[in-house]
């Protein structure tokens, strides 16, 4: 029986099955939805530079 661990993101701070989000040590947990957007902003932020 595997345990389905809730985390919450660092970011939308909603409650996110731990699969569902990436851990480091600076940033905490992350959900892999608020992990795209970030991505994609920092893409936009290189292209205004």
């Amino acid at each position: 029986m595997s345990s389905k661990l809730l985390v919450r993101c660092r970011y939308c701070k909603h409650l996110k099955r731990e699969r569902d989000c990436c851990y480091s040590e600076e940033e905490g947990y992350v959900c892999y939805e608020c992990l795209e957007e970030l991505n994609n902003l920092q893409r936009k932020m290189e292209e205004w530079l």
